[in-house]
């Protein structure tokens, strides 16, 4: 049977729950009533909220972001509504605006922002010809990235239960991204003909892994 809530006069952001849509399940994205959200770009959000919540009774509820607008739909056999939104496709700060208009002609408005960053990429830091000159940053395709969950001070590859790939292979811009429980974490990066990279521990809490690693190339004897 679907799980019942509590019903409220007033709806709340906190009352929403939210999920970023990978390829093979999706993660909640656990916020408080103060915090916003942060994704990696390109990202769907999985938006939902009990039926039962309400105490009068629904006319629509919309979500709206950048310069889109979606309806909530109500799907009755889970006794929720949902709607699937995607993130914009560049950095920067954005605002959602829910709207749930109800049968009464009353309106309750919630706005929040939605922070889209930019995904972790591994690099090296390269000289231009003859090495003279700055040291730029050259992004690095197809480096192994394996993230590793600390445990009481215990290291374990991290297990997606299926939800993502760990370790996963950075894109043709050297990027890559993981969505995880909140907890604390290290990366180790590797490829053919660099040196293998360990970043510190880091503790995560917006469930979002996305760090910038320097590799080094071997020096050939």
């Amino acid at each position: 049977a679907p799980e019942t809530s509590k019903q409220k006069e007033d709806i709340i952001w906190s009352d929403f729950q939210f999920y970023a849509v990978l390829e093979n399940g999706n993660i909640e994205l656990k916020m408080s009533e103060e915090s916003n959200i942060e994704v990696v770009k390109d990202t769907n959000i999985l938006v939902e909220i009990p039926a039962d919540i309400f105490v009068k009774e629904i006319n629509i509820i919309t979500l709206s972001t950048a310069e889109s607008t979606y309806l909530m739909n109500l799907l009755s056999d889970k006794n929720k509504y949902q709607a699937v939104i995607p993130m914009p496709a560049v950095k920067g700060v954005f605002d959602l605006k829910i709207l749930v208009v109800y049968k009464d002609g009353t309106i309750k408005e919630i706005h929040k922002n939605i922070t889209v960053d930019p995904q972790g990429y591994i690099y090296t830091m390269s000289s231009n010809y003859f090495g003279l000159g700055k040291k730029q940053e050259v992004r690095i395709a197809d480096a192994k990235v394996s993230l590793f969950q600390v445990n009481d001070g215990k290291p374990i590859l991290w297990n997606s239960e299926g939800k993502q790939d760990n370790p996963v292979m950075t894109n043709q811009s050297g990027e890559y991204a993981f969505w995880v429980p909140n907890g604390e974490y290290y990366l180790i990066v590797e490829k053919l003909g660099y040196k293998t990279a360990k970043s510190e521990n880091f503790k995560v809490d917006n469930v979002l892994v996305v760090k910038n690693i320097p590799i080094e190339l071997k020096i050939k004897p």
